[in-house]
């Protein structure tokens, strides 16, 4: 299993994704907001968890205390998402916190890293954040998803990018930590669904609808398209539900677990790390 770094954190729903069809283990966490800190702390209570991403890293007792095998995180969307300022990426910007990202993977050097943002805006972002993973000396690839591509109520398009590092994917694979997730990736999803969403089936059956994911994009080539369906009427409130401020904030800033996990199954094998 690998070892996982996890930076914005959230609520966790990429590493929760992950673990839940036996990627790894997550080491340690990642998280400004205190709200998110009490969920984290909740779930993984024996986890170092960091308050400042601009502190990671820095001096050789972090960096040997934070090395990890994959790092995963979705950066601040606020300045590049459509509904937001338009900033962009930007040093200054919340969405510029990428850049310390970026600093945190030139850091640690994990083999493999995985980085979430919304797809809508993926023309303010993904350019520089498939670059600066480039410039490091990591390949990658993207996946699409939606979450009612798997069975949700809304739309919540993600785009997911697997970037991996040629030296320490060898390192990985004589430690034979591959062979393990050859052998999880088949139906990895499916196992993503069967725990996080236990009436899946009963409302795929009421909206008659077949899950499928969008198009994928492997290395610097062109997204595959797919047809659109139609999205299920979906009211955005929250009736009589303690702390509903700060938990609809949480779950408008995270993925559904499952959507990491399907993302996580097509890019292992579109990149060739491990075989169907």
């Amino acid at each position: 299993m690998l070892a996982m770094g996890s930076v914005f954190s959230g609520i966790a729903g990429i590493e929760r994704g992950l673990e839940m069809i036996g990627v790894g283990r997550t080491v340690w966490q990642c998280e400004k907001d205190e709200y998110a800190q009490e969920v984290l702390r909740k779930h993984w209570p024996a986890l170092p968890l960091y308050t400042d991403v601009c502190h990671l890293a820095r001096g050789a007792r972090a960096r040997r205390e934070q090395q990890c095998d994959l790092l995963v995180g979705g950066p601040p969307c606020q300045d590049v998402s459509v509904a937001g300022r338009g900033a962009g990426m930007s040093p200054g910007t919340r969405s510029g916190l990428w850049w310390e990202y970026v600093r945190v993977v030139g850091a640690l050097r994990p083999p493999l890293v995985f980085v979430e943002n919304p797809a809508r805006s993926r023309g303010r972002w993904l350019p520089s954040v498939t670059s600066s993973l480039a410039a490091l000396g990591y390949w990658w690839s993207y996946v699409c998803i939606r979450a009612c591509d798997l069975g949700y109520h809304h739309e919540r398009d993600r785009v997911f990018v697997l970037a991996a590092d040629a030296d320490g994917l060898r390192k990985l694979q004589r430690r034979g930590a591959f062979a393990e997730l050859g052998r999880r990736t088949g139906d990895g999803a499916a196992e993503a669904r069967s725990t996080s969403n236990v009436d899946f089936d009963r409302r795929q059956k009421r909206f008659n609808h077949t899950s499928k994911v969008s198009g994928i994009t492997t290395g610097f080539g062109q997204s595959a398209g797919q047809a659109r369906i139609a999205l299920p009427d979906m009211v955005r409130a929250v009736h009589g539900v303690p702390c509903r401020v700060d938990r609809i904030k949480c779950l408008g800033n995270t993925v559904i677990p499952e959507q990491a996990a399907a993302a996580w199954q097509i890019l292992v094998l579109s990149m060739g790390l491990v075989s169907k």
